[in-house]
């Protein structure tokens, strides 16, 4: 990983862990790792594993694609490939469903984009 990546990636690791009150410590505690190994994440000198990424998303409650590029994922435009809205029709049996009742649909990922 480049070093301005590296860099900018520690900013918002230390940012996050700063706006939500953790210390290092408690970060490497809930990773498994050590305080060291994420102050050197925070200054640019080691970036986490992809395994540590998903952790520390987690652990911070945001997108890994923003603690990694700086913006949330709907932003990056990827937002335009993904499923929209999920049409969901009954199995009509005999009997079970009436002619009148129309088939009903739901949004899925829409409401959360």
């Amino acid at each position: 990983m480049k070093s301005e990546r590296m860099q900018g990636l520690g900013a918002r690791i230390k940012s996050a862990r700063m706006a939500l009150g953790m210390s290092q410590d408690y970060v490497a505690n809930s990773l498994g790792g050590t305080r060291q190994a994420v102050s050197a994440w925070e200054r640019g000198i080691a970036s986490p594993s992809a395994t540590q990424l998903a952790e520390l998303s987690e652990l911070f409650c945001v997108c890994a694609h923003e603690l990694l590029f700086g913006d949330s994922f709907a932003k990056s435009g990827i937002r335009a490939l993904m499923v929209r809205k999920i049409e969901v029709k009954p199995i009509r049996k005999s009997g079970t469903v009436s002619d009148g009742q129309r088939p009903w649909s739901t949004s899925f990922l829409a409401d959360f984009l």
